[in-house]
């Protein structure tokens, strides 16, 4: 079975003794990465965030809509190559 789900949470505690906890998820199936941060200071404060996570193949075809021609994509500043794995997309374009 593949998971379609994943969540990651951390707790760190800061130089000034505030501590937050991290909660990161991702969900593949519906291309969405949430964040959640909690921390207590006076009284307890909560940031949630979702995200639309947008794959190469998407992002190029609205590029070719605009009449963008794609030159170069690159998985990080180092110019190795994209994959499922790079810490980054970088899309060189060309209108």
């Amino acid at each position: 079975m593949v998971n379609d789900f994943l969540i990651i949470s951390s707790k760190i505690k800061q130089s000034n003794g505030l501590e937050v906890t991290t909660t990161f998820g991702l969900d593949f199936l519906r291309l969405r990465a949430f964040i959640e941060r909690k921390w207590f200071e006076g009284r307890a404060k909560t940031y949630k965030g979702v995200f639309r996570l947008y794959p190469l193949n998407e992002i190029c075809n609205y590029l070719k809509l605009l009449n963008f021609k794609i030159e170069k994509v690159y998985g990080d500043f180092d110019g190795r190559k994209f994959s499922f794995e790079s810490p980054r997309m970088i899309i060189v374009v060309k209108k």
